[in-house]
């Protein structure tokens, strides 16, 4: 398969497979929800779009053949987040790899792709920039309690941390069975949350 077509495949769907393999090959410190938390920040309008490279790998090695490989990957990648961030029928999802066996485990992931994006938002100063977008601050202002929030085996999660306007509008879970724990019904209410937050903080950083 040559570079186009590779490049096309990943525009029209990021793999979460692939990607958790791309990682693992990386030999990169985070998982591969964090990573694409990090590369989600990076698709808003920032002064070095780029800056995701040197947040992911602590020595960049031009001469390195494989880690220029790897890197142009996650270059893709990020262009199909980007293009799923601006889409008008909000295609973007969240990439947590379906290796989240339990609850724990789905709440764990989550935890780290929060946790990537804030990085991501605070390395490109996107928070700043957007101090004076109400529904953005507020929502970049929610993501350190995400990233911090309670393990199920710990206690039960909590929402309240979220800001009022938010939880509003993600209260209506009918479409959910309701043999699903409040538990459950929480992380998912958590990960509309961060999707929605996501493309509306990409949405504004582009605004003219």
């Amino acid at each position: 398969m040559s570079h186009s077509d590779t490049d096309n495949t990943i525009a029209e769907h990021i793999d979460d497979s692939d990607f958790a393999a791309a990682v693992d090959k990386a030999a990169l410190d985070f998982t591969p929800a964090f990573v694409h938390g990090l590369l989600t920040a990076y698709c808003c309008q920032v002064a070095q779009p780029h800056g995701w490279a040197t947040a992911l790998v602590a020595e960049l090695d031009p001469m390195n053949a494989a880690q220029t490989t790897q890197l142009r990957y996650f270059n893709i990648v990020k262009n199909a987040i980007a293009t799923q961030l601006a889409d008008s029928e909000l295609s973007f999802q969240l990439l947590l790899h379906n290796s989240a066996e339990t609850l724990h485990d789905e709440v764990l992931l989550t935890r780290e792709w929060a946790s990537g994006y804030w990085l991501g938002i605070q390395n490109t100063g996107i928070d700043k920039l957007l101090s004076d977008d109400e529904i953005s601050s507020e929502f970049i202002n929610d993501l350190p309690q995400i990233t911090a929030m309670p393990l199920p085996d710990d206690s039960a999660l909590a929402t309240a941390s979220l800001s009022d306007d938010y939880r509003d509008q993600y209260d209506d879970h009918s479409d959910i069975d309701d043999s699903n724990d409040d538990t459950r019904l929480d992380i998912m209410e958590i990960q509309e949350y961060l999707r929605a937050g996501a493309i509306n903080v990409f949405l504004a950083s582009w605004a003219d």
